[in-house]
């Protein structure tokens, strides 16, 4: 038998439904921060060629 399998099957833990629940709300707050830094930094990058083309411009 795989020694990893069966530290595996001690890890199994019962988690109460109501932290359960506040664990998946924390987890899809933290997602939706995450994602409204990704946008913010994406939005950054999207705006560098006309910041780029107006220094040219100028």
């Amino acid at each position: 038998m795989n020694p990893n399998t069966h530290e595996l099957a001690q890890l199994k833990i019962r988690i109460p439904a109501n932290l359960r629940k506040q664990l998946q709300e924390e987890s899809i707050a933290q997602q939706r921060s995450m994602n409204a830094q990704i946008n913010f930094i994406l939005k950054q990058f999207l705006q560098i060629p006309s910041n780029v083309q107006q220094m040219k411009d100028n």
